[in-house]
């Protein structure tokens, strides 16, 4: 009697055991270009639906954490996506070097005969390999935005503010050289009106003085030829 109780408990188990289902979801995952990556969790349980389903952040050093469940609105930086009543996707955005040290653990709860059954899936590892050329691209452009001008682009540079200035001078210069232009001009053509409204009252009044000479001579034809002299010397 008790040999039949010890070979057939284990042997219940084993039964037991064999009508259990599993939980399927990648060894590895690596990591997009853009910081994502998608973990899928499927399961192999007969049911049209799942009561809960997670997925866990794995740890050497810490317990378990709960990353995103179902139901759940609050999932940071994780979506969660429902494939099939078999398959479910988890989109991780935003992955940093923390979360490259952890493993992801899918888990599933699910009704089958009236009983919940929960069970876990082997933790998927992600890949570094993108995630490191990604970051390893943007230290080298941040080094190269970095690194001082080449001396050839300095003397470029200083070669536009030297013409910059030449420009700048010539318009100057030009400038001042109109101006004196039209200042001479203006000075000469009053000289030259100054000078001739002189001249011309010079001979109003050396015609008056030949008049007034012409009356104090005696004879006629002395005041006539003395006028003519006059008038011919102005």
């Amino acid at each position: 009697m008790n040999i039949f109780i010890i070979f057939t408990i284990p042997l219940s188990c084993l039964l037991h055991r064999s009508h259990s289902f599993e939980v399927i979801q990648p060894q590895n995952r690596t990591v997009n270009p853009d910081g994502s990556v998608s973990i899928s969790c499927e399961h192999t349980a007969k049911v049209s639906s799942v009561e809960d389903v997670r997925l866990n952040a794995i740890s050497e050093t810490d317990r378990p954490k709960l990353l995103c469940q179902k139901r759940r609105k609050d999932c940071k930086n994780i979506t969660m996506l429902k494939v099939n009543p078999q398959k479910w996707l988890f989109i991780m955005l935003n992955i940093g070097p923390e979360a490259m040290t952890m493993k992801y653990e899918c888990e599933f709860t699910v009704n089958e005969d009236d009983i919940h059954k929960t069970r876990k899936g082997t933790p998927s590892e992600l890949l570094p390999s993108t995630f490191n050329a990604l970051h390893g691209q943007k230290e080298v452009a941040c080094l190269a935005s970095s690194r001082p001008r080449s001396p050839s682009l300095e003397i470029f540079w200083i070669a536009i503010g030297l013409l910059a200035l030449m420009f700048l001078y010539s318009c100057v210069i030009t400038s001042f050289y109109i101006r004196l232009r039209v200042t001479m001009s203006l000075f000469v053509f009053l000289s030259l009106k100054r000078q001739k409204e002189t001249t011309k009252t010079l001979k109003e009044n050396l015609m008056n003085y030949c008049l007034q000479l012409g009356k104090h001579l005696d004879s006629n034809l002395n005041r006539i030829t003395g006028y003519n002299e006059c008038s011919r010397i102005v």
